[in-house]
């Protein structure tokens, strides 16, 4: 709805004769106005626009086209064509501007820069509170990147990511296109994990395994105390 109408005229039929639209009527704060009953002239504009309605369906129907499709194509020029009454178009008069169809403007829409400059100022800052909340860091997926895409899981057993990799083919913005087989996918970043291209080095654990693995292979006569001293046996004649 776009607001509560001042006045709401309808016929004398049985849903606008009910308590419930009564009701209705009061807890919205309009006045509901019927016309005569028997006189349809009393309601000639609602009359007249059905006839137009109803001409628009019976075309639709003998020219074989979708009825739905033609009914939303008339109303949409109905609502922008200017009446002869206020010589303004409907849709103008709700909306305070033209609002675009197929057929060209000659005024162009004059678009209101101070709403649309308040407006990003406003997302911006939003953007950068939450970004600080959320200690996040932008994106490094590049084009030719190879990455993994998060996928739903099903159960508890379901890997985060799908192990076939994916190519990076577009990137704009936060929005990332990634190929495969032919197969593309479009999703948020985050839901990208890139492949590094290089091996890893070696980790503290895996350092730290080797050298006890070495230490043992030097000799197996040596030990170490609980103090970290190494103990090696005197030498003795072997009689």
């Amino acid at each position: 709805m776009f607001g509560t109408p001042e006045i709401l005229k309808t016929d004398n039929g049985p849903p606008w004769n009910s308590e419930q639209m009564r009701n209705f009527a009061s807890h919205l704060g309009f006045k509901h106005r019927k016309i005569i009953p028997y006189w349809p002239q009393a309601n000639g504009e609602a009359e007249r626009f059905m006839r137009t309605l109803g001409k628009t369906l019976k075309t639709a129907a003998i020219e074989g086209k979708a009825w739905k499709q033609e009914l939303n194509a008339m109303l949409r020029n109905y609502r922008a064509t200017p009446h002869t009454s206020t010589g303004k178009a409907p849709a103008s008069l709700l909306f305070g501007r033209e609002i675009k169809i197929k057929l060209p403007n000659i005024k162009p829409f004059a678009a209101n820069k101070e709403a649309i400059h308040k407006d990003n100022a406003t997302k911006a800052k939003m953007k950068e509170y939450t970004d600080q909340k959320r200690n996040a860091r932008p994106s490094n997926l590049r084009v030719g990147d190879t990455v993994l895409v998060q996928q739903p899981r099903q159960n508890t057993l379901t890997a985060a990511y799908d192990h076939q990799p994916y190519l990076i083919t577009h990137k704009k913005g936060t929005l990332v296109t990634a190929n495969r087989d032919g197969k593309e996918t479009t999703r948020h970043t985050t839901m990208f994990k890139k492949i590094p291209t290089t091996i890893p080095r070696e980790t503290g654990a895996d350092t730290r395994a080797d050298q006890r693995q070495q230490t043992t292979k030097t000799t197996n006569s040596d030990y170490i105390t609980r103090s970290g001293r190494t103990v090696k046996p005197p030498d003795r004649l072997n009689l």
